[in-house]
């Protein structure tokens, strides 16, 4: 083979090589764009569906409320009202009603332990119709703060306590997913439930939200009604 030849077949060869690895390396951007874009996808979707179903319960448990603006006057009337309530959330614990200068009027769980996280959960939330927030007190405890009356700047207030498995179930059906995620107290910077610890033994309830974790988000949604934002 002269040599002219043998040098235009080189120089062919070496533009094919070229060619195959830019062409790689563009399916492989693409690909990771896709995962990206699917990611995105995913996570306002998992936003949107837990931001749904936690105002949705919210509006039943103040339809279920709205009649008892006053707590029952006896304790089987009571206990009925729990048991209704835990039609809607399951993981119920206990039911508190405050005035609309957050005085605690009746607790189904007395004498009232977390007087002070009620002040303070009352100014975070008190200006909205629903409002949740975590505790980590109590192996993980979620509040739901409900408005008598959101029109009303004297309305008073029911407080529902929850256990942190309200979220599992809120949650259940993208525990499989691959795409990773993250549920955090914003303010405390806290992680409230994940894709990776849901259904696991932890011993650290709502760990600090890490660096590693602050790579990995692509997006950050602030949930309505609540302190949490989904990562």
């Amino acid at each position: 083979m002269r040599g002219p030849t043998r040098g235009a077949l080189v120089v062919l060869v070496l533009s094919m090589l070229v060619l195959l690895l830019w062409q790689l390396r563009q399916e492989s951007q693409q690909l990771l764009d896709n995962q990206r874009q699917l990611g995105l996808a995913y996570s306002s979707q998992l936003a949107n569906h837990l931001s749904l179903n936690m105002e949705l319960k919210a509006s039943a448990g103040q339809a279920l409320l709205q009649p008892h603006v006053l707590p029952p006057s006896n304790p089987d009337e009571l206990e009925e009202l729990l048991h209704t309530l835990r039609g809607v959330f399951p993981t119920l614990r206990s039911l508190a009603w405050l005035n609309g200068q957050g005085r605690i009027i009746a607790d189904s769980h007395a004498p009232t332990e977390d007087a002070l996280y009620l002040a303070e959960l009352l100014q975070r939330g008190g200006g909205e119709s629903f409002f949740y927030t975590f505790s980590a007190n109590d192996n993980g405890r979620i509040y739901l703060l409900l408005r008598h009356n959101p029109d009303s700047a004297a309305s008073g207030y029911w407080v529902l306590r929850l256990t942190n498995q309200a979220l599992t179930s809120w949650l259940h059906e993208h525990h499989q997913s691959p795409h990773q995620w993250l549920l955090e107290d914003r303010n405390a910077q806290r992680v409230i439930a994940s894709n990776t610890t849901q259904g696991a033994n932890n011993s650290s309830v709502a760990p600090p939200v890490t660096a590693e974790n602050l790579d990995q988000s692509m997006l950050k949604t602030p949930l309505k009604g609540s302190d949490w934002q989904l990562r």
